[in-house]
């Protein structure tokens, strides 16, 4: 199996779906964790927080959530969190990801599970 179609059936596990991109995945052995990297492709557009209608991006910043267990590792989602820009409203943080609400810890597979 080619490390290609790994990565693609992570980002499918995941449900990774433009414009989020599966990113660098790290494995830490010692420490037993996987680090597993998601962004958006450049030049996304995301909804302003407050009005909905679709903005540029800011800036960013990274997020770690955590998510299920991968067998006996631990696994995080390092993720790119966008701020947009918005005409009416300014400088937003979005406030929901694929993967939970932003500024919570867990993902929302953790905390159903």
């Amino acid at each position: 199996m080619k490390i290609e179609d790994i990565n693609q059936g992570l980002g499918v596990l995941l449900s990774i779906e433009h414009p989020w991109q599966l990113g660098e995945i790290e494995v830490q052995h010692k420490n037993k964790v996987i680090d597993i990297s998601i962004s958006y492709e450049r030049g996304s557009s995301f909804a302003c927080s407050s009005c909905g209608k679709l903005c540029s991006v800011h800036d960013s910043k990274i997020h770690r959530i955590r998510h299920l267990d991968w067998f006996q590792y631990r696994s995080y989602l390092n993720i790119k969190v966008p701020r947009t820009k918005c005409v009416e409203h300014g400088v937003k943080v979005i406030k929901q990801l694929p993967w939970g609400h932003t500024g919570s810890h867990f993902s929302f597979f953790l905390k159903n599970a």
